[in-house]
């Protein structure tokens, strides 16, 4: 929702736009002109008006149909941040066996979080705004599927953004991404090899293991800050964020700086509808996106 949502009816959506605006060629690929983009509509007493639809960023390739990315998030800044994933290209095995060839370079979409204003336009103060092209709506760089992305509201703070990064075969991370980082993928992976990363790049925050399941159904799932009234005090600005292939919710306590974790997350709900997606609610409950349920689930207390 626009941060004006009330005065303008504003609704930003990241859309993967089938060939021809056709949906029943939805499975065919970028060379047949499948793509995503951020578009934005207007939402009125209970509808959308289609007619509303302007594309404010387009031709986000999506090759494999898979890491598309997808989180919109507004920063504190008023501009509008874009969660894009590297399309699965070139996928490996072990970490710094990956050969993804979007996310290091800087006029490529893929594999970015990008930072637009709410038309579409590159602000000029971007980190790469002087590269022109694609790398002036470029935030930071480096990642392979970030899924999602969220800024943390407590305030006093630095009002930082936090987002999940989808691993390969080995981690999973959680990154805390400031302008111009480079978070290393496809280099490294967590971690990983540490000859090359994090190096030059930003480390995450927190790492967690596949644990060696059969399908390695392991991916995380970036969460929010809890800033409610439902909960008690003690959860006030805890990080809550999900594990889709474990199927869990986790809760993580925030250190002081509001930049890291106070130690190791705890499982807050050990089944959980495969978790896609996290908000706190204007009721101050804790909302979670139960892909497999078809469900949200809302959790007061």
């Amino acid at each position: 929702f626009d941060p004006a949502f009330v005065a303008n009816g504003w609704v930003y959506l990241y859309q993967t736009e089938p060939p021809g605006g056709d949906p029943a060629r939805c499975a065919e690929g970028v060379d047949a002109g499948r793509r995503n983009r951020v578009v934005r509509v207007t939402l009125g007493p209970n509808t959308i008006d289609p007619a509303s639809l302007v594309v404010l960023v387009d031709g986000i390739r999506t090759d494999g149909g898979n890491h598309d990315g997808g989180g919109l998030a507004f920063g504190p800044d008023g501009m509008l941040y874009v969660g894009v994933g590297d399309t699965g290209i070139g996928d490996g095995g072990l970490p710094g066996e990956s050969t993804n060839p979007y996310a290091q370079d800087l006029q490529h979409l893929e594999g970015k979080i990008l930072r637009v204003a709410p038309d579409g336009t590159p602000p000029s103060d971007n980190p790469f705004a002087g590269l022109g092209g694609n790398a002036a709506l470029v935030y930071a760089y480096g990642l392979r599927n970030p899924f999602r992305v969220a800024f943390d509201p407590i305030l006093p703070g630095p009002r930082l953004l936090w987002a999940g990064d989808v691993g390969q075969k080995t981690w999973e991370e959680i990154d805390v991404v400031h302008a111009g980082d480079n978070l290393g993928w496809p280099q490294c992976e967590g971690n990983e090899p540490v000859a090359q990363c994090p190096g030059t790049t930003v480390p995450p925050v927190y790492v967690y293991r596949h644990p060696g399941l059969p399908n390695e159904s392991v991916s995380v799932t970036g969460g929010v800050h809890y800033d409610g009234a439902q909960f008690d005090d003690s959860y006030r600005g805890d990080y809550f964020f999900g594990d889709f292939g474990l199927d869990q919710v986790y809760r993580a306590e925030v250190d002081a700086t509001r930049d890291g974790f106070d130690g190791t997350p705890a499982v807050f709900a050990p089944v959980a509808g495969r978790p896609v997606d996290f908000f706190v609610g204007p009721d101050g409950a804790l909302y979670w996106v139960a892909i497999a349920d078809g469900a949200v689930v809302r959790v007061t207390q």
